[in-house]
Parts: structure tokens; sequence; C-alpha cells
């Protein structure tokens, strides 16, 4: 005898994947003791430049600076004479500000001559102005294509000191150069907080 009859198919089982918790990296949070040379490492004058294309970004207002406790990297005293202080930064997190008070020496110049006038007596004028072989200049480069970023300082003193200052928005390995001459300069090089401790890029 045959039998008919209807056999069920076994059930479909709906599988599940959870997937694991995403991993985190702690960055340990940027500390601002240290002496200041652990932050910039002196090095030579910028190679031939190389152009380079490189992204434009928005400059944030003028008066930022009191509202940011920068930290300081560099602070230095120099007497120029015709001599370059060279060192290279790597800026994570801009701006980077960089300020200068310059003085130089002055140097007389005494005229003479006769008057014009009544019994043409002779006479002699001696008047002091800042000398005018003095300078000072501070240029920031692009450290991987020698580009020049900005400049600033005196071409010829106007008075016998000045002060000065540089401010970069983009971020990059910089190389700085301080060149100068018959100037007594006290330069100031500071940064966002976030750059101190922070991972340096390569070229």
């Amino acid at each position: 005898m045959v039998t008919c009859g209807c056999t069920e198919l076994p059930e479909e089982i709906e599988e599940t994947f959870t997937a694991p918790p995403p991993t985190s990296t702690v960055t340990p949070s940027p500390t601002t003791s240290g002496y200041i040379s652990e932050y910039v490492n002196y090095s030579t004058p910028v190679p031939t430049p190389t152009p380079e294309a490189r992204p434009t970004y928005t400059n944030p207002p003028d008066d930022m600076s009191s509202q940011v406790n920068y930290s300081l990297i560099y602070e230095d005293k120099h007497y120029f004479k015709g001599d370059v202080v060279s060192f290279d930064y790597n800026l994570i997190y801009p701006p980077m500000i960089i300020d200068y008070e310059a003085t130089t020496k002055s140097v007389s110049d005494t005229k003479s001559g006769s008057s014009q006038f009544g019994d043409k007596s002779s006479y002699s004028v001696t008047t002091a102005s800042p000398n005018p072989a003095a300078f000072y200049y501070v240029s920031v480069y692009d450290d991987c294509s020698g580009e020049l970023l900005k400049k600033t300082g005196i071409d010829q003193f106007a008075k016998l000191s000045q002060k000065g200052e540089l401010k970069i928005f983009s971020p990059g390995r910089m190389h700085i150069e301080l060149y100068g001459a018959l100037a007594d300069v006290k330069t100031r090089i500071r940064v966002a907080p976030d750059n101190i401790n922070a991972t340096s890029a390569s070229c």
C-alpha cells in the first residue's frame, strides 16, 4: 500500500551579527611645561623653492590673541651682525604668532657752513638718526618645498626702537629664519597650546 503525505521543510534560521564596539585612541592632554628648546630644532637655510599648490584658509579675527593663552616655544634676545638664526617647527594647530622688539644705535651727522647774511659767520649743525645700515627680517618658509609663506621686518629703522608681528594661519612644517644687522632684537614665537606634545608630521 502506498501512502501519500506531506513532509515539513526545516524552518529558516535568521542569523544576526553584532559588530564589535569601535575602538578609540586617547590622546594625552597637552602640557606646556618643559624647556623651550625642546619645541624647536635649529636648522640650515631653506632649499631652492619648488612651486607647490597649497590649500587656502580663512584668517581668524586679528584680536584672537587676547582670547587664547598661547604657548611660548621660543624667546631669545640676539644682537645681529649680518648673521641668520634659523630653525624648524611643525605647526599642526594654527596660528603661529611671531613678535619682536628691535633696537639700533644712532649715528651723528654734522653739517657746517657759513651764513649768507650779515657777517657771514660760520655754523655747524649736528643731527642724530637711526643707523641707516641696520635692518631686521622674519621669514617663514614651507620646510618641504622651500616656498616663502610670509615675511615681515624692518628695511630701515625709522626710529631707534621698533616693534612688529607676523601671524601664520596655515598648518605645516615651518622653517623660520631671523636675519638682521646692527640690531639688538628680542624675538618671541607662540603657538596654540594643542601643538605641545602633538605628533609631528613628515613632508
